[in-house]
């Protein structure tokens, strides 16, 4: 497996569902997320299919987003929540709690 096989997904969409999930952490929330790496067409270089849950101070589901694939290929793209909009979700949560 090349560099540039493995870059499309690690540097690209795949990136940007991490540094939300970081995000969702470092403003006070709970993320528990599943990852799994396919092989097909006897690609070198996997997919990733994933899905994540952010979970309240009292374990209730704040956001849940569907499953996912990313095709590890130039050109997919992950619709981050907005960093705003996870302080607003976090801060409901610990106002209606």
């Amino acid at each position: 497996m090349s560099a540039a096989d493995v870059s499309n997904l690690n540097q690209g969409a795949y990136a940007q569902f991490e540094n939300e999930v970081s995000e969702w952490v470092n403003l006070g929330g709970r993320v528990e997320f599943d990852v799994e790496l396919a092989y097909s067409g006897g690609s070198k270089a996997p997919d990733a299919f994933f899905s994540y849950t952010v979970l309240g101070a009292d374990g209730g589901v704040l956001f849940k987003p569907i499953r996912r694939r990313l095709l590890n290929q130039p050109g997919q793209e992950f619709q981050r929540t907005s960093v705003e909009d996870i302080g607003r979700i976090l801060e409901f949560n610990q106002t209606t709690n």
